[in-house]
This record gives C-alpha cells, structure tokens and sequence, in this order.
C-alpha cells in the first residue's frame, strides 16, 4: 500500500498546481529535443545527471520563408551541478529566441534549484524518488525597427522615402523586461533493475507581467507542462553485456494565446518512441508526432520529428567514464499546415556529462568532517 498511496501524493500535488491559474494572451518558444533541454522542460530537472552537465541547443525552423532579415532561431545553453551533501541541484540556463522580419528578440537568463529526496522504498529496486525544482530569471525583448516600413513613410510615386512618425520605433523605453518564476515537479519510480518510470508537471510563468512591446497591457501566459516517460532497459549479446533502452514518452503543453483578439487555448501534445544504447560508443534516437490536439488535423501545423544522435566517453560503459558527450540532430517534418515550403525544422543539441564533478561531493566527507544526508 505504501507505493500506490506515494504515488497518489505526488498526482494530487500537481493538480493543485493545476488549479491555480489567471488569464495572460502570450507563447513561449519550444525546443522538439525537449528531453535534451531538460532546465527548459523542468527545473525539476536540474542535477539529473551525476556530477556537472553542460547542455546546448540551436534551432533553425522555416528557413526557406525567411528572407534577407527575416529568421527564426532559438539558441540555449544551461549549466547545472549536483550538491550532494544537502540532497539539492544549481543550475543556470540562458535562451535567446529571434523571430520574423523585424527579428523581434527575447532573452532569458535564470538561475534554478532542485531537492530531491527519496520518499518510498519498497524493496532494493523499488523506489520513488521526488524531486522539486524553483527557476527565477529575468527576461527582456528588443526588436529591430530598421527592418519595418510603415505606411506613413511610402509614396505613391518614389515608394519608401519619408521617415515614420511611429512613436514605438524610437522609443527605447517601450521594450519591456521583467522577472520570472517557474516550478516543477519530477518523480521518479525504479520498478526494478530493467524499468523506470518518470512523471513531471510544470507551471511557467508563477508571476503575472506585462510584456507587450508598445505596453498594451498583455500578459506573459501561464503555461502548464506534463511530461511522462517509461525507460526500459534490456541486455542482449552472448555476454549480455550490452544493455539497450526502449523510451515511450509523451508531454502535452497548455498555454492560452491570442487569436484576432481574442484569448484561445493552445495546446501541444508530443508522443512517440525513443532508443538509446547504454555502451560508448553508442547511438540513440527516435521517432514522435506533434501536434496540437495529439491527432491530425488540417488546419494547424502537425509533425513528425526524427532524432538520431551519438554518444561518447572515455569508458565503454556509461557508469565508469569520467566524461561523456552527446551529439543529437533532429528533423521536423511539416506534413500539414505550411508543409515543406517553410523548409521544415532542424534542431542540434550538445550534452557533456562529468558524472564526477559536484559541489560538496560526499566522497570528501572525511576531509570535511560532515557526513551527506541519507534518503
């Protein structure tokens, strides 16, 4: 009894956060190697991995209607430790994302916070772990006024020759900047040696700020993320010394938005499978859909997003190497919507794992004279 009801605790802790929500009209970017981008996903996330990880990601969509000034790019980079001794996780993350032809930019740096503690255990291999996580960060947009051509300065005859008397154009002021706090939750439950499930939900945007450039009074919207993935393990060769992982995964978004003025609900629903080999050197990939309402649908963009990726260290098992490093590329396919004339989606992404690199590690407990908190 003991697992299900832990489990019911951390189902009803996120449906309070679900609960607590008010009305804002703006869209945040997204990153299709979700899970390669884990303090975007989840501060929750941070200091998954043992030691220190450094992680960075470039997005490219729609090059082919970009034009000479136009493009939209999103660009990442986090940093985030364990610290050991007092069951917790830093991290800092860093997001730069440019659109259109006027390349209207906002940047975001923050720092996060994460503790985790054991809260179930069943048997040796039967435990749930949870983990919460706090980001802060500030945020502020810019925008390049020499790209637009407003119709105050076009001339029937000679066409675009007169200066604009738009006010926002050389208003430094109007660009806004504000403070943000998000906060996640993660559980992780290790069924046994061979399957793993993991359950995270998400709240963006804690605080309500206006972002509007020309302050509107629009609001940066709250955006709700579930996310979900069960990792099964498996051994194969004459030895069995190998072990592969199968991924099924799937996160839905929701995050109101503005449509001819008025407030809609978006939504984005990502789902399908991944796989990954456990030695190094090894490969890893998958294939999912996206979409807004998880089906198909003709009047919004729907995708299908291939992944494949390397991985290398200095140890041909993961557990022993003192660094790894992971190389992912990733298409999106655009089989609805704008289809293949924008040129589809390309994301890169960069993980580098030093499993051994922590603050306040407990293997120096001895020199330190205090001994690390057990679960």
């Amino acid at each position: 009894m003991k697992k299900p009801l832990c489990i019911l605790n951390v189902a009803m802790f996120c449906l309070v956060f679900v609960a607590w929500s008010h009305q804002s009209l703006a869209q945040d970017p997204v990153f299709s190697q979700y899970y390669a981008n884990k303090l975007y996903l989840n501060p929750a996330y941070t200091g998954f991995e043992s030691g220190t990880t450094v992680n960075a990601s470039y997005r490219n969509q729609w090059y082919k209607i970009a034009g000479k000034n136009s493009k939209f790019v999103t660009n990442s980079v986090g940093l985030n430790m364990e610290v050991p001794r007092f069951q917790s996780a830093l991290g800092f993350l860093y997001v730069d994302n440019i659109e259109g032809e006027g390349q209207l930019r906002w940047q975001s740096i923050g720092a996060s916070y994460a503790w985790r503690n054991r809260v179930c255990k069943q048997a040796k291999n039967e435990t749930l772990e949870l983990s919460l996580g706090l980001k802060t960060s500030y945020n502020w947009y810019s925008i390049n006024w020499d790209n637009f051509v407003f119709s105050d300065q076009l001339d029937r005859f000679d066409g675009n020759v007169r200066p604009t008397q738009f006010s926002g154009a050389v208003d430094p002021n109007a660009m806004p900047s504000y403070f943000d706090l998000d906060f996640g939750v993660l559980a992780d439950v290790n069924i046994n040696k061979a399957n793993t499930f993991r359950l995270g939900f998400v709240v963006n945007h804690l605080v309500r700020v206006d972002n509007s450039i020309l302050q509107l009074d629009d609001t940066v919207s709250q955006r709700y993320t579930f996310h979900a993935a069960w990792v099964h393990g498996q051994a194969y060769g004459p030895t069995a010394r190998n072990t592969y992982e199968l991924i099924p995964m799937i996160k839905v978004e929701v995050q109101k938005a503005s449509r001819s003025g008025q407030a809609v609900t978006y939504t984005l629903v990502d789902y399908g499978l991944a796989f990954s080999s456990r030695q190094i050197p090894g490969i890893f990939g998958g294939l999912w859909h996206r979409s807004q309402y998880g089906w198909p649908d003709q009047e919004n963009i729907n995708s299908l997003i291939l992944l494949l990726g390397c991985e290398f260290g200095n140890s041909e098992k993961l557990d022993k190497a003192d660094y790894t490093y992971r190389l992912g590329l990733s298409y999106d396919y655009n089989y609805s919507g704008i289809r293949s004339d924008g040129g589809g989606v390309f994301e890169l992404s960069l993980i580098i794992n030093l499993p051994n690199n922590s603050i306040l590690s407990c293997n120096s407990r001895r020199k330190i004279g205090r001994r690390c908190p057990k679960f």
